[in-house]
């Protein structure tokens, strides 16, 4: 018999559970092809403990057949008039936002989980969903077949380097500096455990790096709370903290997340004293010989339009806005969001915009 709970607490033990299952579930039938550490239980409990706006409600609503996971939709609720505006849990924080689905048992079982799920929204005045950095076709046509009416548009690409055992996975021309520099200067480069006595220093440099490259750009510098999200991020057992040192200083640093064949660049940065040496290439030439290392196949680089991605030889992954709604009445506001965001998704105006925000904040 399909069942639906609905959880307002995502520190409730029962949902941790059935959460671990169902990720534990797509992990053996192996049918989403990008990488869904993102859809761990414990990065989403550390962000919503840590970054959620108190202002968002949060609900996760779990679809089971007797005591078998089909379905996990973790949300924020955010009350526009009589309505709820709905958008999956993540922010800016979590670069793939998918839900969680038992493909098997939800294709059997598809029209009946719809219906009663409908009829849970409806009851819940949830009558809008809107969210960027979707990437999972099975995400995706859940939201069409679960909406009335929806609209989605290419929002931006993540790359991803397949990494070679046998041959250059940089360019030529990075990998000979990079030996040549080696020649020239002690470089040592080593990731660093929990445990170990100075993780807690290369943690803070890192951190404090990242706001000094922030600020020179004239970015608004990590707030607290995303600070403190990523120091509990680190200590988890999919992390990954690494550095390189230069002539024994420290030079560059990264935060990234392991997802089964896979190492997600999440969180690099480097020593700007130490640009002529390139120390950004010389720990990504690190970073890419350890995964080989550790049988990892893949460099996910996330989405993003630096630079450096245009030199390496990576494959692009499109990314997704969703906007679903079931009330017509709401159509008008939908239609202003969705032109002013691909407006804005213009790579043009884009940068427009960044040039009005720099004068602004001369």
């Amino acid at each position: 018999m399909i069942d639906i709970k609905i959880y307002d607490y995502i520190e409730n033990s029962e949902l941790k559970n059935y959460w671990d299952q169902l990720y534990q579930i797509n992990l053996d039938q192996d049918v989403i092809s990008h990488p869904f550490i993102f859809n761990n239980y414990d990065w989403n409990k550390s962000w919503v403990i840590n970054i959620k706006d108190n202002k968002k409600l949060f609900i996760c609503i779990l679809v089971k057949i007797n005591d078998t996971p089909i379905l996990l939709i973790p949300m924020l609720l955010r009350r526009v008039l009589n309505f709820n505006f709905a958008e999956l849990i993540g922010g800016k924080e979590t670069d793939y936002q998918n839900i969680l689905i038992n493909k098997i048992l939800y294709s059997k079982n598809k029209r009946i989980i719809l219906k009663k799920l409908r009829d849970i929204f409806r009851k819940k005045k949830i009558y809008y969903l809107r969210n960027k950095s979707i990437n999972d076709e099975l995400t995706i046509n859940f939201f069409k077949d679960l909406f009335n009416y929806s609209y989605i548009f290419k929002y931006d690409e993540s790359s991803y380097l397949k990494l070679n055992k046998s041959g250059l996975n940089l360019p030529k021309k990075v990998h000979k500096n990079i030996i040549r520099t080696k020649k020239k200067h002690e470089i040592t480069s080593y990731t660093i455990k929990k445990n170990d006595k100075d993780f807690d220093e290369v943690l803070d440099k890192l951190i404090k790096t990242k706001n000094i490259h922030y600020l020179s750009n004239r970015v608004k510098e990590m707030p607290k709370e995303r600070i403190i999200f990523y120091r509990d991020i680190a200590l988890k057992e999919f992390s990954q903290l690494s550095c390189t040192k230069i002539n024994n200083n420290f030079s560059s640093f990264h935060l990234g997340i392991k997802d089964r064949d896979t190492l997600i660049y999440l969180l690099p940065t480097y020593e700007k004293k130490f640009s002529s040496l390139s120390p950004g290439w010389i720990h990504l030439d690190f970073l890419i010989q350890n995964s080989i290392s550790n049988n990892l196949k893949t460099l996910d680089l996330t989405f993003g339009n630096e630079s450096y991605k245009k030199r390496l030889k990576c494959h692009k992954l499109n990314i997704f806005y969703v906007f679903a709604f079931n009330n017509l009445l709401i159509l008008p506001l939908v239609a202003i969001e969705i032109v002013f965001k691909r407006l804005y998704n213009s790579s043009r105006l884009r940068y427009y915009f960044y040039l009005i925000k720099v004068k602004l904040t001369k």
